[in-house]
């Protein structure tokens, strides 16, 4: 196990967002895989993914996020302006932004996005050049231009042949000419030209595939797709030489010219003599490199794995890792949350459970450890010491133990881990009740297992998918002892992955097969009469059934690939003479009816202590519903919070404080939710905020039994509000039962158990 310390944060003044957004929201970004680097007025730009941190001469850090105002876009170029302090980020779908260092702000630039005549697939910036007031942006159509004092777009240049777009790798000034690299050659015109806008005055000099064009001691240097590196003062040399790998990065100063490949950093004089090879660090032996910037006798690189590297020129053997914490990648597939430690791991399956290429034995760059976030602190568990399982897909707690855990693999088989460390493997090799896939391949061994689940007496279920295999459905007892159960009689379609397993009451199992419907279990009865299986003819909106909860009242909520029902009772669903069908929710959408989350590609369902209902989905971000779905409490997307993509894997609740962990496809985030798991007792029972302020429109009230009864009263004794709490809390929106605000003054809140052997008063201030 890897434990990592990193430097403390220090928090810059947030101008992006609201100061209540701002509290409701943290971001758990991961700062390992830096793309680019910029250096300004002492402060060191290091940019992820998708989010980028300060590091200053102090050595201290700050991190700007989607929470700060970033939007969470794939990050490809990045500039830092000393001369208006202005630091310039470029994104993948051409998207634009700017931070102005002097206040924080962060400005939205939108323009090359919105252009409806070029193409979505071409719009991405590689590049960023300053040249007097203007920014020079390479892109994947051409070259546009942007004003760094009026913050406006200006002119676009269609460089190619007869006005084409052509890619632009980068571009340079050189001789009174700005020379840009493309796909389609080399081309140059007139930087003082005030006519560029011609393709005309653009002259190819050079034809071929070209990654880099840099000027550089009065000399430029142009680097092919072949990996060849050229010198031009005007005209071009025969090859210099060539580089091992494509060159990732290429950045000058009036010394020194450094040029990134994926394996190697080269720093070179004035002379283009080598001044420093880097290919590994002593600490570090194995490292894949983005982009390196020199700064005096400092040499600071991107990694793919361990963040910023620092290094010198006098001593370029050893390096110093520099980033925020954060988990090993941002694409987190599966979470678990116990008392103290939140889990995540980074396999990945498509929609149709397809685990390749991930699961590609010669495809290291998928091979992903552990990470768990315990008090603030993050902690990596190796590839190597996790057994190097691939295709992590879930993670599961043992509520009696919650140091002992399993990680269900869609490649590998199943990892326990002891007293929070990986401790076995389990597949086919040592266990026959956990069936491979292509049993007639030794060389190919593959066991997919679906997340599983603890019942009370300990035991472990989860699933084997693909159609072959034997059992469906597997346990390991408490006593170690596995057993595997085959469902075909009850499922005779081909199935290729099942969702969650989920356990009610009653110690029936649920679990969705992503061709077969929804799919119950429950070992008491006969063998005949174990498994039962629904679909779309009983009433689900799709066969392909996604994830399951149950909640507080014990209802079975179903996501499916296109929508959403609940089973109101599970206890007949094995009765022969009963046919369940689940049901979808009405709502009044504007005052007509319509089906809650119609048509919606739900990926996971929560139920937090209040009994409302987190539902994650494959493309509209997260909702947030009251315990019977009627009320949208919530709906978090890319347009109205700091989530980074609409695309959620996972969410998992801390039940002790009610926060809400989102785990999306471009990183992960945490919300400041209220509901609470029920407690044992009404001892830590608590009203916040207290006092309410002008403003405030709910006091949550917290540390409940289930099933309390509270109510609300004035100084005087009138009543005006009660409720049941269906969890830990209860929330009370400041009215006289829901009809007109209260004023101000002192209420008090009488709470007593449901058996009315407990109870407690609290008082609330409201301040209107």
């Amino acid at each position: 196990m890897i434990k990592k310390l990193f430097f403390a944060l220090t928090l810059f003044p947030l101008c992006a967002m609201s100061q209540e957004g701002v509290q409701l929201w943290t971001g758990h970004y991961s700062y390992n895989n830096i793309k680019d680097i910029s250096f300004g007025n002492g402060i060191i730009y290091a940019s992820a993914e998708n989010a980028f941190f300060r590091y200053n001469e102090l050595n201290e850090i700050t991190k700007v996020s989607t929470i700060e105002g970033l939007s969470g876009k794939n990050i490809t170029a990045s500039l830092y302006d000393e001369e208006t302090n202005r630091f310039l980020l470029g994104h993948e779908n051409g998207s634009m932004q700017v931070s102005l260092e002097d206040t924080q702000e962060i400005i939205q630039v939108v323009d090359i996005v919105e252009k409806g005549s070029i193409s979505p697939d071409v719009k991405q910036i590689n590049d960023l050049m300053k040249f007097g007031e203007f920014i020079y942006i390479a892109t994947n159509f051409g070259i546009s231009l942007y004003n760094l004092n009026t913050l406006e777009f200006d002119d676009t240049y269609f460089i190619g042949e007869n006005g084409a777009q052509v890619e632009v790798r980068k571009t340079t000034i050189y001789q009174d000419n700005i020379y840009a690299a493309t796909n389609d050659g080399i081309y140059r015109a007139p930087v003082m030209n005030d006519n560029l806008i011609d393709f005309d005055q653009w002259e190819r000099i050079r034809a071929g595939n070209w990654i880099a064009v840099q000027a550089f001691a009065g000399v430029m240097y142009a680097i092919d797709r072949g990996r060849r590196i050229f010198s031009f003062d005007g005209a071009f040399s025969s090859a210099l030489f060539t580089f091992p790998q494509i060159v990732n990065d290429v950045e000058a100063t009036e010394e020194y010219i450094t040029i990134t490949t994926e394996e190697e950093v080269f720093v070179y004089d004035t002379g283009f003599n080598v001044v420093v090879r880097i290919d590994s660090f002593i600490d570090f032996p194995d490292v894949e490199f983005n982009a390196a910037l020199l700064v005096g006798n400092d040499l600071y690189i991107g990694s793919t794995e361990f963040g910023m590297l620092k290094t010198s020129l006098s001593n370029p053997s050893t390096a110093e890792e520099i980033h925020p914490q954060g988990p090993l990648r941002n694409s987190i597939f599966g979470m678990e949350k116990t008392a103290t430690l939140l889990w995540n791991v980074f396999g990945f399956y498509d929609i149709f459970y397809n685990p390749f290429p991930s699961a590609s034995p010669n495809r290291t760059e998928f091979n992903f450890g552990i990470s768990y976030l315990e008090d603030n602190t993050w902690t990596d568990i190796s590839y190597e010491d996790a057994f190097s399982i691939r295709v992590m897909a879930g993670v599961t707690a043992d509520p009696n133990d919650e140091t002992h855990l399993y990680v269900n693999s869609f490649h590998d088989g199943l990892l326990e881990l002891t007293d929070n460390v990986p401790s076995a493997l389990f597949n086919g090799t040592n266990t026959p009740e956990i069936p491979d896939t292509d049993p007639g391949n030794p060389n190919n061994l593959d066991y997919r297992l679906g997340k599983g689940a603890f019942d009370n007496n300990g035991d472990f279920w989860f699933t084997a998918s693909q159609s072959s295999v034997p059992f469906d459905l597997i346990v390991r007892r408490a006593n170690g002892s596995f057993q595997g159960f085959d469902a075909d009689a009850a499922l005779p379609n081909v199935n290729f992955g099942y969702s969650n397993i989920v356990i009610d009451r009653n110690g029936s199992l649920f679990f969705g097969g992503n061709t077969v419907g929804l799919i119950g279990f429950n070992e008491s009865n006969n063998a005949e009469n174990q498994f039962r299986g629904i679909t779309d003819e009983n009433n689900l909106p799709s066969d392909d059934v996604r994830a399951l909860a149950i909640d507080n009242r014990g209802q079975l909520w179903i996501g499916t690939a296109r929508g959403l029902r609940v089973l109101f009772n599970t206890s007949d669903f094995f009765n022969p003479e009963s046919t369940p069908e689940p049901q979808e929710i009405i709502i009044l959408d504007n005052g007509e009816a319509s089906e809650l989350l119609f048509q919606q590609f739900i990926t996971d369902i929560e139920v937090d202590g209040s009994n409302n209902k987190w539902i994650a989905t494959s493309d509209s971000g997260v909702f947030y519903l009251s315990s019977n779905g009627q009320e949208t409490i919530h709906h978090f997307t890319t347009d109205n919070s700091p989530l980074p993509s609409n695309t959620i894997n996972d969410i998992v609740i801390d039940g002790i404080t009610g926060e809400v962990f989102i785990a999306t496809t471009s990183g992960l985030l945490s919300f400041n939710g209220s509901a609470t798991d029920p407690s044992e007792n009404l001892s830590e029972v608590y009203a916040f905020p207290n006092p309410v302020r002008p403003g405030g429109d709910k006091v949550t009230i917290s540390g409940l039994t289930s099933r309390a009864n509270v109510k609300i009263t004035d100084i005087e004794g009138n009543l005006v509000f009660e409720t049941t709490s269906e969890g830990g809390s209860v929330e009370w929106n400041l009215t006289a039962f829901g009809r007109h605000n209260v004023a101000s003054g002192v209420y008090l809140v009488l709470v007593s158990s449901q058996d009315g052997q407990d109870s407690t008063i609290k008082k609330i201030m409201v301040v209107r």
